[in-house]
């Protein structure tokens, strides 16, 4: 219910987590295939990055789009 009423008043894009207090990794795929959006984790934002940077291919299966690669 929240979901759908969520949608219907907020048009978002994302879904940033911010902090490492939550071990939001068990979640982010869930969330985004719940919600139907894209969820980024700071955490994984910063592993993201620093791969990306090294140029190290590391897809994540289950991390939410931004870790499995497929994100556009």
């Amino acid at each position: 219910m929240f979901t759908a009423t969520a949608r219907e008043l907020w048009r978002v894009d994302a879904l940033y987590i911010n902090g490492g207090g939550w071990d939001a990794a068990p979640t982010i795929d869930y969330l985004e295939r719940d919600l139907k959006i894209k969820v980024v984790w700071a955490l994984a934002a910063e592993m993201w990055l620093t791969y990306h940077i090294l140029k190290i291919e590391n897809r994540v299966p289950g991390g939410g789009v931004l870790l499995s690669g497929d994100y556009a």
